[in-house]
């Protein structure tokens, strides 16, 4: 999809990934992008749940 509208020439596009931060492979998700060429014009972003940023703040697991 992506690059269909980046040859119509007038913008290019973005496909957005979104993964909860307790899901079992949240790691493989966020070094996803490390692979040179992999996932081009992905946007990755990490769902944060109330109960991570607790544990942050209280600095445990």
């Amino acid at each position: 999809m992506c690059q269909t509208i980046m040859s119509a020439g007038l913008c290019r596009g973005a496909v957005m990934a979104t993964l909860r931060c307790d899901h079992p492979k949240i790691e493989f998700f966020i070094s996803a992008k490390r692979e040179p060429g992999r996932l081009r014009m992905f946007n990755l972003s990490e769902l944060v749940t109330d109960a991570f940023i607790d544990a942050v703040k209280q600095d445990t697991d």
